[in-house]
């Protein structure tokens, strides 16, 4: 190459370094990316999804926590039968039996008798059957007792039977009843073991003893002393009979604490407290 090339050359280069430069072009300081709305929204989705999944999770915990299979069981025949035409039930059962009872000449000043949601409340006064401090049916009791189960049984044998004890809350401490609870479990076992003499199976039987825990009365008065009259009552033992059960469903404690009468102090549930009871 010659030097006129090479000048020729750098001279061309000298030119377009003078020549001015092109800006280039800037956007906006206010234009930005607007965000893609429908994709950030998505989350939404999964999250409603995972809300209606938690509601359904605890609503399923509350129907099982409440679920009686007895009962569950004897419903769902009944509205099979309904809807089959094979429905025959005798819708005022539980309330010709305590007629039967009510009107029965041994019982009428010994029993007292209320009709709760699953069949029958029997309340024994403790006197006519215990003496104090005893677990052993006197005497001349038995007779009642006999009259009692006779009457529950002439409607059929199949009811699901609960005894329950209960005493005032003086203490009582022997060989054989260190406590309150002893005393309330063995007068309720006395009772209970006539039902099963009498024929009923013993699936469908329980008795519990709960000492002075479910008072219907106050036993003491506004100055803390005691009412005998309100602790007689107090003393009692409570016969509940509940509608049949299906074949094969057993009766146990979960049903007793499901079905217990709430009357202002017995709980329905075993996880409620019990009530305090009103002064009469």
């Amino acid at each position: 190459m010659s030097d006129e090339d090479n000048k020729s050359e750098i001279e061309d280069l000298e030119e377009a370094a003078k020549a001015p430069k092109k800006s280039k072009a800037r956007r906006p300081k206010d234009m930005v990316d607007e965000p893609n709305s429908s994709d950030d929204q998505l989350w939404l989705v999964s999250y409603a999804d995972l809300m209606t999944l938690i509601a359904c999770f605890f609503i399923l915990l509350i129907a099982f926590a409440n679920f009686d299979p007895q009962t569950f069981s004897r419903k769902a025949k009944v509205f099979s039968d309904a809807f089959s035409g094979k429905l025959k039930t005798n819708p005022n059962e539980m309330q010709e039996m305590m007629n039967e009872i009510i009107e029965e000449e041994e019982l009428k000043e010994v029993v007292e008798v209320k009709q709760i949601r699953e069949g029958l409340e029997i309340n024994l006064k403790m006197e006519a059957f215990f003496d104090l401090g005893k677990a052993r049916i006197k005497e001349d009791a038995y007779s009642k007792i006999d009259a009692l189960v006779d009457k529950i049984a002439e409607q059929g044998n199949n009811y699901r039977i609960m005894v329950e004890g209960h005493t005032d809350p003086l203490p009582i401490a022997t060989s054989i009843f260190p406590s309150n609870w002893e005393l309330s479990s063995a007068r309720a076992g006395a009772v209970i073991r006539v039902f099963e003499e009498k024929g009923f199976e013993r699936p469908n039987l329980v008795s519990i003893g709960l000492a002075d825990s479910r008072p219907i009365l106050e036993n003491k008065d506004t100055k803390g002393e005691w009412i005998p009259e309100n602790m007689a009552k107090n003393r009692r033992v409570v016969v509940r009979v509940l509608y049949p059960a299906s074949k094969g469903m057993p009766l146990g404690l979960g049903v007793y604490f499901k079905y217990a009468e709430d009357d202002g102090n017995q709980p329905v549930n075993a996880l409620d407290p019990p009530k305090s009871p009103k002064a009469k």
